[in-house]
């Protein structure tokens, strides 16, 4: 969820603040920035499943079992599925209050 927030509300600033004009002005594709947030919000969700892991498993002595393997890219997977749902609200967003 803290990813799909984070990535919605970087492409609905950008269209508030008029940055997004800049960004035309350079020639750079709406699909470059596009895949570049939805990028960012995947590596965000990657660093947050590994430390999750690493605690669990360090801290907390957590056995993971057999299937760690499977957790951790179900956990990927998510984090795909948050940043492009988060890109996708930050494009459709008509006013503050919806991201």
């Amino acid at each position: 969820l803290y990813i799909s927030i984070t990535v919605g509300e970087s492409v609905y600033k950008e269209s508030q603040l008029k940055t997004i004009n800049r960004i035309r002005l350079s020639k750079v594709k709406e699909s470059v920035m596009i895949a570049a947030k939805v990028s960012f919000g995947i590596c965000i969700g990657i660093l947050q499943t590994l430390l999750v892991y690493a605690y669990s498993s360090i801290v907390l002595n957590v056995d993971w079992g057999q299937n760690t393997l499977k957790f951790i890219s179900l956990f990927i997977v998510f984090s795909i599925f948050a940043s492009v749902v988060g890109v996708i609200i930050g494009l459709l967003a008509k006013k503050d209050n919806t991201v």
